[in-house]
């Protein structure tokens, strides 16, 4: 992994560190350590899930166990059975059972059992609005994390269509109404008569059950995840949580040395070529993970809008009975305190967000975090020299959510352009050892990352100047005066 010294070139400082007292070793790494690194592998790249589910070494990213509805997007708040004072009506039939939802809008039903089916009749409300006969939407259901209903583009004068969808057990569905393209303009829309049947017989009426709106509970700059993929972005408008599950997608794993392995992740949208590849880094001997996403548009055309592309965003367990701190640096402030570490409790409810000014990579904030969880820490590291940003947020229940990525990333591709989100590694850690888990870290940027010679030997400690304020904020700079500051 030699390619994240030029990746992570604001981690120099650790580099040289290592280089100047490498004798001595640390302990090795746990097999806690190696297991929970084991387990983001397969629950985060491998076996990722588009759905939230119990079964996960962290926390579900819609973070509830309790049967109900739970809206992660809707224009105007999603109403039971009725619209207002009014019945739900689809053409000439009213119903006095159901979801009266407005798109662009996401809804995860969690039942109190094992389900066999869900059944609905959907399409546009009849309403006076309505009538003005633009609005246009698709439905849609999702049951572990692949579409299994998918309606026509549905317009006022659509006739209503059934819905009937096999759960196969699963006890948690997504609901989703898209605005077909073109905008949410009029798009009032009915899941009318729905309801689910357990596999014991026992119907649930989806306008029975309790409803929470966290629409508003994830940062502002982030989408509400329902995935476990460690990245997110949004293309057209929308979360790669809902696109990935319908682009094709390949993977490969291949032994790149004893030490490592790569996994190789790779989507393809059928309609606009882009392709999302995530390659990741497993190593053997450390309990370490790194991936990097990259995007490139094979198509003929641009593509729409690329944008919040995060290179890290995952939510971790931090259990409200238990601290959990980071640790974090201050970054260059030209002052006597530049890369002074911190620390701040990560109490529920604390959002902490840190950038650097000016577009260079280390002023004023380090992408470099130490986080100690009562379930075990990491160390994260963002490989971005330019204007990065993260974000630790922590709810009210426990759940924390951990992002990383361009500060402000809204663009469109032209063909056979490509471009990349920051590097991200990751060392696993047991116990709230700080010194500890430097030297984990340490140890690991030692044996795979700092740069041999051609002779495989180790380079000579490097010393780093400044010589900006010499030479008149490098305006003068030259080689001749440069070698010159360097051997005074």
């Amino acid at each position: 992994m030699r390619r994240l010294l030029a990746a992570v070139a604001v981690l120099g400082f650790v580099f040289v560190m290592a280089a100047q007292a490498a004798p001595v070793l640390p302990p090795q790494p746990t097999q806690a350590e190696m297991r929970t690194k084991r387990q983001w592998v397969d629950c985060h790249l491998l076996e990722c899930r588009f759905a939230p589910a119990d079964a996960s070494p962290t926390a579900p990213l819609v973070a509830t166990s309790t049967p109900g509805l739970t809206v992660l997007a809707n224009n105007d708040p999603v109403i039971r059975n009725g619209k207002g004072e009014r019945p739900l009506r689809l053409n000439d039939t009213s119903y006095k059972r159901g979801l009266y939802c407005h798109a662009v809008s996401k809804v995860v039903v969690r039942l109190p059992g094992p389900g066999k089916t869900f059944s609905a009749v959907v399409g546009l409300d009849h309403n006076d609005d309505t009538a003005r006969g633009r609005g246009s939407v698709v439905f849609s259901v999702t049951v572990a994390g692949k579409v299994a209903f998918r309606s026509d583009v549905m317009r006022v004068d659509t006739p209503a269509r059934p819905v009937t969808v096999d759960l196969n057990g699963a006890d948690t569905f997504v609901l989703e109404v898209g605005d077909a393209g073109d905008g949410i303009r009029w798009d009032q829309s009915d899941w009318a008569d729905a309801k689910a049947t357990l596999a014991d017989g026992t119907e649930v009426w989806l306008g029975d059950l309790p409803l929470t709106d966290q629409r508003a509970e994830a940062p502002a700059i982030l989408p509400a995840r329902t995935s476990d993929l460690p990245l997110v972005f949004v293309y057209g408008r929308r979360s790669s949580d809902d696109l990935l599950p319908r682009w094709s997608r390949k993977a490969e794993t291949r032994r790149l040395d004893e030490a490592r392995t790569q996994h190789t992740l790779t989507w393809t949208d059928p309609d606009t070529g882009l392709e999302v590849r995530c390659v990741a880094v497993e190593y053997a001997d450390f309990p370490v993970l790194e991936w990097t996403a990259t995007f490139t548009n094979t198509g003929r055309q641009d593509t729409p809008i690329l944008e919040n592309v995060q290179g890290l965003d995952v939510q971790i367990a931090c259990p409200p009975q238990g601290p959990c701190v980071l640790h974090h640096w201050k970054g260059d402030t030209c002052a006597p305190d530049l890369y002074q570490p911190l620390e701040t409790l990560l109490g529920p409810g604390t959002q902490r967000r840190f950038a650097p000014a000016g577009g260079r990579g280390t002023n004023g904030a380090f992408p470099y975090y130490n986080l100690v969880t009562p379930g075990g820490g990491m160390m994260i590291a963002v490989g971005w020299p330019g204007q990065w940003a993260t974000m630790f947020a922590r709810d009210a229940g426990g759940a924390l959510r951990i992002s990383a990525g361009q500060e402000k990333t809204h663009l469109a591709l032209g063909p056979g352009e490509r471009i990349r989100a920051p590097l991200i590694a990751i060392v696993f850690l047991e116990g709230d050892d700080t010194v500890r888990a430097q030297n984990v870290w340490r140890r690991w940027m030692w044996a795979h990352n700092v740069p041999r010679t051609a002779d495989a030997r180790l380079p000579e400690p490097i010393l780093f100047g400044n010589t900006s304020g010499e030479f008149n904020e490098m305006i003068n700079a030259n080689e001749e005066n440069q070698k010159l500051f360097i051997d005074r």
